[in-house]
């Protein structure tokens, strides 16, 4: 009967010794198939807590950026809603500017007509929606802002200041964009430069024509300038808030950047580094297998020959 050499410390030592290698060139395989240096966290050690926290600044961020996006949409709409009133206003002022000292029935009666529906037309535009919600209704974004059903006319002059067809609130839209920043942003239909612009619209419409009331009409010229002037101003103001969200949603892109360049560096390997550990594993276990084959067929005979 053959026996063996007593091999089995030498054995168990090497196969204990190519079981890791084999252990190790599996977890190079997953990194390898999955970019990462582990598909859990408790493979990473002691930077698995510096990756969660990465990880939720990160989100944070994006969630920041997001709300700061979505803030400068509605002020663009609004900015676009406030420049087509600037356009209905001065459609007026040309009306105004064309109607001579006296007016005729059929004149007077077309310049009322057409300075009503310019009003309603005003009136639809601060009442613009997006995503649902009224833009210049303050924090009643379910409520139309503007009925000029209760509007009482204004035919003659001095106008007073009139802001009873609002049913929106005071409250100023924000919108947190960081840990420590709030933008404020926007504009309500009670603005004066949106009363002033409803309200010669109000007197054009229902001034006497026949005869001219030649004092409503000198107001109109003048507050259709002011209310132009007054809208193009809540316009620029309306830039400067689309131009500070701009700059508190790049803030956050950043910083998401940043934390993904830092995860990654935490949590993700080296695909190239990582294919050549390969090779060299693969090979060491091709070694040891080989090795672990030949010791487990050596016999005492073959040292006696």
């Amino acid at each position: 009967m053959s026996m063996r050499v007593a091999t089995f410390n030498t054995s168990a030592r090497m196969l204990e010794t190519t079981l890791a290698t084999q252990a190790r060139l599996t977890e190079l395989q997953m990194q390898q198939a999955t970019g990462k240096i582990s598909t859990d966290y408790g493979g990473l050690g002691s930077s698995a807590g510096r990756l969660i926290n990465v990880e939720v600044s990160k989100a944070r961020a994006e969630a920041f950026a997001k709300a700061a996006s979505l803030s400068a949409d509605r002020v663009e709409v609004m900015y676009d809603a406030c420049g087509a009133i600037v356009d209905v206003l001065t459609e007026l002022r040309a009306k105004i500017s064309q109607a001579s000292g006296s007016l005729d029935s059929v004149g007077g009666q077309a310049i009322n007509a057409v300075a009503a529906e310019l009003m309603e037309e005003a009136a639809a535009l601060m009442n613009t929606q997006f995503e649902g919600r009224y833009l210049f209704a303050g924090s009643r974004v379910d409520t139309k802002p503007v009925d000029l059903s209760v509007l009482p006319a204004q035919s003659t002059a001095p106008t007073s200041f009139d802001t009873s067809y609002y049913n929106g609130d005071d409250a100023v839209t924000s919108v947190r964009v960081s840990n420590d920043d709030v933008i404020e942003y926007g504009v309500t239909a009670a603005d004066p430069a949106f009363e002033k612009t409803l309200r010669v619209f109000n007197l054009v419409a229902n001034m006497s024509v026949v005869p001219l009331d030649t004092a409503a009409m000198s107001e109109a010229s003048s507050m259709v300038l002011e209310a132009l002037d007054a809208m193009t101003t809540v316009q620029t103001m309306l830039s400067l808030d689309a131009r500070a969200l701009e700059r508190a949603e790049q803030n956050q892109l950043d910083y998401v950047d940043y934390a993904e360049s830092m995860a990654s560096n935490l949590g993700e390997v080296d695909i190239a580094a990582v294919t050549a550990k390969l090779s060299t594993y693969e090979a060491q276990l091709q070694a040891s297998y080989s090795a672990i084959a030949k010791i487990q067929s050596l016999r005492l005979v073959d040292y006696l020959r």
